[in-house]
């Protein structure tokens, strides 16, 4: 599994890969893929629907930690000329600090958990600067809260869940493409795209 990489085609992929999934069973199935991977391709993922136009200008350190395993997995974001990079670690002085469990960062990327309303709800913690964790979004896709409802769904939630994950160039990857049955640890077993 070491040489094998994740390959989420969508954000709307990983939603319903998620979709009515307890915090155990997505645990389950991403250290079955290997939590490093999968957290590897979302920040390479992160860099790459980074919006330079949307940043005007602004550079930042943005860390994220992310609890896997008992143990908790940082990754350090960084914006700085137009350009935003992702890299595994710890930041040396990072402008705002956000933790979520496993479950809660896979719905939050996923569009299924709201920043707010986990930050509300203890599920996301913010360290620094916390007005800067809502203009942030905007450089990554999401728009700001309160945007006009689609079909029942925010417009943000829309276009979360439609903005394209870039798939690895490995030649050896794998697709979270079928989920494991509910209750069943292992990974799935076909090899999509």
């Amino acid at each position: 599994m070491a040489e094998d990489e994740i390959n989420i085609e969508s954000r709307e992929q990983l939603a319903e890969l998620l979709e009515g999934r307890s915090d155990e069973e997505i645990t389950t199935f991403v250290e079955a893929l290997g939590a490093d991977a999968v957290l590897e391709q979302i920040f390479g993922a992160m860099s790459s629907q980074f919006d330079a136009s949307k940043a005007n200008g602004q550079s930042a350190v943005v860390q994220w930690d992310i609890a896997v395993g008992g143990g908790t997995t940082s990754y350090t974001v960084t914006v700085d000329n137009g350009v935003c990079t992702a890299t595994p670690g710890p930041a040396e002085s990072p402008r705002l600090t956000l933790a979520l469990a496993l479950p809660d960062f896979m719905r939050f990327i996923a569009g299924q958990l709201d920043g707010m309303q986990a930050f509300a709800g203890g599920k996301l913690k913010l360290a620094g600067d916390m007005m800067f964790a809502t203009q942030m979004q905007t450089w990554f896709g999401v728009d700001d809260p309160g945007t006009e409802p689609v079909d029942g769904r925010t417009a943000r939630a829309v276009r979360a869940r439609q903005a394209i994950v870039t798939p690895s160039s490995s030649s050896s990857r794998r697709a979270i493409c079928n989920p494991p049955p509910r209750g069943s640890p292992s990974a799935p077993a076909s090899r999509c795209g």
